[in-house]
């Protein structure tokens, strides 16, 4: 025996009715079966993140779909969502919103959702991307250079957040969201940041919490200056630590990121350039990534003058012998020349 199932939302099916038994007289009991495998509408088969594509199918506690005129709830059946969208929700772009607390609760666009026209169209399989965390943070030095940290917590519960090169997305829930130092950055070489302002939604439905932050702080910053004047010298190589880390110029200082592991006691910091003897500093010994930056002067000396002596011939008769001394002290004193007489040997 079969029958024919319709419903809007669903898909009009004629289904084998199996065991029912047949009936012959009207006084014949009543048959009850079951008409399996009715497909809903449309389904669902992954909701992921942008970006970090994490995968939160199973971990939404609500989801709708539906075009514009209107949204039908869905039920998810291990990773499935399955929606009973009306024919008259589903003749325009088919869109879903997720509902999970730390995520931006917003009509998406279903993958390659096909409108269906009448009950007896076939179901429709798709799927959901780019939904949005609550917070996205872009991270950058104190000199703007874009750095990919270790750890990135946020919110007041330190939720974990995922980091993607300099950008770093972050799940905050409501409840957890605009409290003090709601944000953690921490990477080695560089000094732990802590701010107290992510925004502060006041919903799931709120728009994505989107800021910069712009001032973390290298672990040392050296100061290269002339010791006859204390003016800055620019276009110096400094290296820092006990691996050599490279330092970067700006603004006259340079910014160095040693690591705890190239930090220690007697630990220095090198700095030399065309015309200055070079020299070095300590650097303070950093244990830890929330310890302050330290700053480190080391002064660079003028090379000293050189002196160069030369054999010079003389007048007269065979092998004589001069010397000239050249003093290059300063510019402003001439060349001093010296002439021993020549003498002819018996």
């Amino acid at each position: 025996m079969r029958a024919k199932v319709t419903k809007d939302g669903l898909v009009e099916t004629s289904v084998n009715l199996g065991s029912a038994s047949t009936r012959t007289a009207n006084t014949d009991a009543q048959v009850s079966t079951v008409a399996p495998n009715t497909q809903y509408a449309y389904e669902v088969t992954t909701i992921t993140t942008e970006i970090i594509v994490a995968d939160i199918t199973t971990s939404a506690s609500g989801f709708a779909a539906g075009d514009t005129s209107g949204q039908n709830t869905c039920t998810r059946s291990g990773s499935v969502w399955y929606c009973p969208i009306l024919l008259a929700n589903s003749n325009a772009q088919v869109q879903g919103n997720v509902v999970l607390d730390g995520y931006v609760a917003e009509l998406l666009n279903l993958a390659s959702a096909s409108t269906r026209t009448t009950n007896s169209d076939a179901k429709v399989s798709t799927t959901l991307t780019s939904v949005k965390y609550s917070h996205k943070f872009t991270i950058t030095t104190e000199i703007g250079a874009s750095i990919t940290p270790t750890t990135v917590t946020a919110g007041s519960s330190a939720t974990s957040c995922s980091i993607n090169s300099n950008v770093v997305y972050c799940p905050v829930p409501v409840a957890e969201d605009g409290g003090t130092n709601d944000i953690v950055i921490i990477k080695d070489g560089y000094v732990s940041h802590t701010s107290g302002d992510t925004g502060n939604r006041a919903s799931n439905a709120a728009a994505q919490g989107a800021q910069s932050f712009s001032d973390v702080k290298y672990s040392y910053v050296v100061d290269v200056n002339d010791a006859s004047d204390s003016n800055d010298i620019t276009g110096a190589t400094v290296t820092a630590g006990a691996s050599i880390i490279s330092c970067t110029e700006s603004g006259g200082d340079y910014y160095c990121p040693v690591t705890l592991t190239n930090d220690g006691s007697g630990t220095i910091a090198s700095a030399a350039r065309s015309g200055f003897d070079s020299n070095i500093g300590t650097l303070s010994d950093r244990t830890a990534n929330t310890d302050v930056q330290v700053l480190v002067t080391i002064s660079l000396s003028p090379t000293a003058a050189d002196t160069t002596s030369a054999a010079v011939g003389g007048g007269g008769g065979g092998g004589s012998v001069g010397s000239v001394i050249v003093n290059y002290l300063t510019p402003e004193v001439e060349e001093e020349f010296t002439e021993v007489p020549s003498r002819d040997c018996d």
